[in-house]
């Protein structure tokens, strides 16, 4: 039904919103236990996206439910959230290092570089790269051995 409905409204955010929030409930009153609906709302919240205003009153909305009735189940899916939020805060974090340690040693970085170093997605490359910026040479020798880990 979420697929069926995701295509129906696919120009119509205020309606998915609607339908969203139809098919979040049908899993409260159809007594499922909490990891199906956990599970199963994470499906639906994956392929009925929302516009950001109306995903944050979607939340809201589920908070509200969730207090009204002191449930806790859904607000698991927040904690998902904030954790996927802090990952990529981290990986952020992690490629401006590498590319603050560069700019410090080296002045200038090619934009094939800066562009490179921003589509890794990996944490443990980045701190890897972190290192061999700190500890190269010189900017051409980063750069060969960036290779290994990057097209560049």
């Amino acid at each position: 039904m979420a697929h069926l409905k995701t295509i129906e409204t696919r120009h119509a955010p205020r309606e998915r919103f609607a339908w969203k929030w139809h098919l979040t409930m049908a899993l409260y009153d159809r007594g499922y236990n909490k990891q199906d609906v956990i599970h199963l709302f994470l499906f639906i919240d994956w392929i009925m996206t929302l516009p950001d205003e109306l995903k944050k009153s979607f939340s809201q909305r589920i908070i509200d439910y969730e207090e009204e009735r002191k449930m806790k189940f859904i607000n698991c899916v927040e904690e998902h959230y904030m954790e996927k939020g802090m990952e990529k805060g981290m990986l952020a974090d992690a490629r401006e290092m590498v590319a603050e340690v560069l700019s410090v040693r080296f002045s200038q970085i090619p934009e094939k570089i800066v562009k490179a170093i921003s589509a890794i997605e990996d944490r443990n490359i980045l701190k890897e790269l972190h290192k061999k910026a700190v500890l190269t040479r010189s900017l051409e020798q980063f750069e060969s051995e960036f290779k290994n880990y990057a097209n560049c």
